[in-house]
């Protein structure tokens, strides 16, 4: 114990180890003397897929705080896609729904229909999707694509729990990235027309999820990631926060 090797002292190593489960590590000790650590690297177990090749793609507008994003559902799969926006202009739209669609292509889904509300942007495209054998259905007058309006209510939700869950006022940047996090664990959970209760982001990606790489902080954690730019001068710190 400290009291036992050093004369007069009133601090026990009990006292040591309660103070750090109370207020953490020093942030200074991490900064000065955390090592270089590899980087965690899951041991890949694929996932069968059951899900059909051929995917409907329900594409609309959110606002977040004033901030338009453009959210997508690849269904039967049920995998959310969300990007930001500038504007909702035919130059912003339509890059960032070219973007969705190479998404689902990257893992050998093919989108054959998008799904819309009447977007002007998105149906201006029409000619150009169907080049690449893509039809566009879109919705009544007034009407919306259930699907994707009920994820983004969703989304919503979830971003209106982060904002009164931080000890701290989450601008329009963070807002962004809890967009981006809320729609990335919506996608951890199997839906409930999920045939072996596996996740809409398992059958997309094959891949087992991973506690060690998915799960590792929640959003708006603090952490202090070690500096891949370390010199071994003294003056750079061995982590940033």
């Amino acid at each position: 114990a400290v009291n036992r090797g050093i004369l007069n002292s009133g601090v026990t190593a009990t006292d040591l180890r309660n103070a750090e489960a109370i207020f953490g590590k020093s942030t200074a000790a991490i900064k000065g003397k955390t090592n270089m650590k590899a980087a965690v690297i899951s041991k890949t177990i694929l996932a069968a897929r059951t899900v059909q090749v051929q995917q409907k793609l329900a594409v609309d507008i959110m606002f977040v705080m004033g901030k338009p994003f453009l959210v997508g559902l690849l269904y039967p799969l049920e995998l959310g896609l969300v990007t930001e926006l500038a504007d909702r202009s035919l130059e912003e739209i339509g890059p960032k729904l070219q973007v969705f669609i190479a998404t689902a292509a990257s893992k050998g889904f093919d989108v054959l229909e998008i799904h819309t509300d009447g977007e002007k942007s998105i149906a201006a495209m029409k000619k150009e999707l169907q080049e690449i054998g893509i039809e566009i259905e879109p919705s009544g007058p007034g009407q919306h694509i259930p699907q994707v309006e009920r994820l983004i209510q969703t989304i919503k939700k979830r971003v209106r729990a982060h904002r009164h869950d931080l000890p701290f006022t989450m601008g329009k940047v963070l807002t962004e990235k809890c967009v981006l996090f809320c729609m990335s664990r919506w996608n951890m959970i199997a839906s409930a027309n999920s045939l072996d209760n596996t996740s809409p982001l398992e059958q997309f990606t094959g891949r087992k999820l991973d506690a060690k790489i998915d799960f590792r902080v929640a959003f708006g954690d603090y952490v202090q990631a070690t500096n891949p730019e370390k010199t071994n001068g003294v003056n750079d710190p061995n982590t940033h926060g």
